[in-house]
């Protein structure tokens, strides 16, 4: 089992052993990430793998193997989320198997999934009747596709069958369940697709302070806004509340460090058993204990209320993880530049600290630029001061000796004498015509 701590400063991912696995602060970059990955290329490769193990039209197995077309798709989902690739070391029998089981589980849960879409439109197109496919048939051929990474995981099949079952409603004489749960096509990783643009939408729909027409709701009502739009019925997760954080121990060979911090605060916390047992009457000692408590947490900025959950899969821990934001209230955007989504300090940043592809500084660095010279660009005054300004700092630059000094200390003086008279045109005091004029004989 794996649990997640929740707090205003990200969360920490961990196991039953208190290991950390991995962690996501304030940021939320991995979030962002996820939700900006091109998951379609996902459906492309699980669909041609599933067209070279077996004839979808016929559903006649081809005899293709080939470990290599499965490793692809389980490589795509190891890089959609650290959740699908963490501590796979920590497993037995790593020789055989570098997938984690939660990897293996998504591939095999599309597979089922993408099999039991094309078995219900080839039903809908009376290519079966309620009672051709039996179990038999059924696994032979999900166990053909699903190997050789469905050990640990052969309940899923017997599960997909019975879904398959109640999908084209097998148990009635009624067609209301196969009006209801037909896929208008075939999709592979349809369940991903569907998690991935369910956070999209949470994330635009709520968080995005650059959403049309809704920027002046608060972000409960927003939140409403986004229930009722979407019908969302959330996630279940067990939860549990602590005023202090999780016990993780960050080094899964040596925890000794961290059991001896808990040690030293526990000693810390000793004396302040008697504290309200007579608070009117405390002694020097005690006070002396308490003010070391209070230096000790003082400056620890991290501390805060924590909510932990019981994680069961990627889709629950991203739905908690946007939660825990709305709850802190963080503004988000996209960028200017990069298109990213990331966590805005104010209403007024446009641009991230991250570096776009194919740049070498940042879009914060990149963009203060591009607004400056859409301030001067729309206003005219300035760019006849920026011009002027560029050409006079070239001559300076160019001269030598003891005329560099004279000529810098000029340019300096010049320099506050034309702020002065920029002032004055954009308050109306002087003509900008005049200021022109001022710049070419000056």
């Amino acid at each position: 089992m794996y649990y997640a701590s929740f707090s205003s400063n990200g969360y920490v991912f961990i196991d039953d052993k208190r290991n950390e696995i991995f962690s996501e602060d304030k940021n939320h970059k991995r979030l962002f990430e996820y939700i900006s990955k091109n998951s379609t290329h996902m459906s492309e490769l699980l669909e041609t793998y599933v067209s070279k193990h077996m004839n979808v039209e016929t559903f006649e197995l081809t005899n293709h193997h080939c470990d290599d077309d499965s490793r692809e798709i389980l490589e795509a989902i190891k890089s959609h989320h650290i959740y699908y690739d963490m501590q796979v070391q920590r497993q037995e029998n790593i020789s055989e198997n570098i997938y984690s089981i939660e990897c293996r589980r998504v591939f095999i849960e599309a597979i089922g999934s993408y099999f039991n879409d094309l078995l219900v439109r080839a039903f809908i197109d009376y290519k079966f009747s309620k009672t051709d496919i039996c179990n038999t048939w059924y696994t032979e051929r999900f166990e053909a596709l699903a190997k050789p990474f469905i050990k640990g995981l052969e309940s899923l099949i017997d599960e997909y069958y019975k879904k398959y079952k109640y999908n084209i409603g097998a148990d009635s004489e009624s067609e209301f369940s196969l009006t209801m749960y037909a896929p208008t096509e075939a999709r592979g990783f349809s369940n991903e697709l569907w998690k991935q643009k369910t956070i999209k939408d949470m994330l635009f729909w709520i968080l995005d302070i650059t959403t049309p027409g809704i920027g002046e709701l608060t972000i409960p009502q927003r939140a409403w806004l986004y229930g009722n739009k979407f019908w969302s019925s959330g996630v279940e997760a067990m939860q549990q509340l602590s005023f202090r954080p999780a016990t993780v121990f960050r080094d899964t060979h040596d925890s000794s460090s961290e059991v001896n911090n808990i040690d030293r605060l526990l000693d810390y916390l000793k004396p302040f058993n008697s504290l309200s047992e007579d608070p009117e009457n405390v002694k020097p000692e005690l006070l002396s204990a308490i003010k070391s408590i209070v230096d000790y947490v003082k400056p620890d900025e991290s501390v805060s209320i924590y909510d932990e959950y019981r994680i069961d899969n990627l889709y629950q821990l991203l739905y908690l993880e946007v939660l825990s934001m709305i709850r802190a209230g963080l503004l988000i955007r996209r960028c200017r530049l990069c298109n990213s989504y990331f966590v805005a300090p104010n209403r007024k940043t446009a641009y991230c600290k991250g570096i776009a592809a194919g740049e070498n500084e940042s879009c914060s660095t990149i963009g203060s630029r591009r607004v400056y010279k859409e301030k001067v660009k729309a206003d005219p005054a300035l760019e006849m001061y920026e011009r002027t300004y560029k050409t006079r700092y070239a001559r300076v630059k160019r001269a030598n000796g003891n005329d560099k000094s004279a000529m810098m200390n000029a340019f300096k003086d010049w320099g506050e004498e034309a702020k002065s008279k920029l002032s004055e045109v954009r308050t109306g005091k002087l003509d900008i015509s005049a200021f022109e004029k001022w710049l070419k004989s000056n």
